[in-house]
């Protein structure tokens, strides 16, 4: 199957044993309030993927996201977060994104930490906040 995308940068995941789920985000290095990406998901271990973000990780109906990274859960491997730091939201998937929860955040969320045995504590931090919060 062929990924036509023209971005520069591919990040794919496999969500692990017994399962033929991979997650492709497609961006580019540097991004800024112009950019794109595209989220693939395939449930057929790569013969074919969706794109995802266009219909379910939209900011409002005439404004797309923009997303920078995706983060996995240590404990669930079908809940998934991605980020777009350009606009303060997350996107969250508890069924390896056949749905998605929009929620904003009042910080950029450049660093996603999951918590090791319980997935519904997630910590969010912006990089740039000179208090770190």
């Amino acid at each position: 199957f062929r990924l036509n995308d023209s971005h520069e940068r591919l990040s794919v995941h496999w969500a692990g044993k017994g399962s033929d789920v991979l997650i492709c985000l497609a961006r580019d290095r540097q991004q800024n309030a112009v950019s794109t990406s595209s989220v693939f998901i395939s449930y057929d271990y790569g013969k074919t993927f969706v794109e995802k973000q266009a219909e379910n990780m939209k900011i409002s109906d005439s404004q797309p996201s923009i997303i920078s990274m995706f983060y996995i859960s240590p404990v669930l491997n079908n809940h998934y977060i991605f980020t777009d730091v350009i606009h303060n939201y997350i996107f969250t998937t508890r069924d390896f994104g056949m749905s998605f929860e929009k929620h904003s955040v009042p910080f950029a969320p450049d660093i996603i930490a999951m918590h090791p045995t319980n997935w519904q504590i997630i910590l969010g931090m912006d990089k740039n906040d000179p208090l770190k919060k």
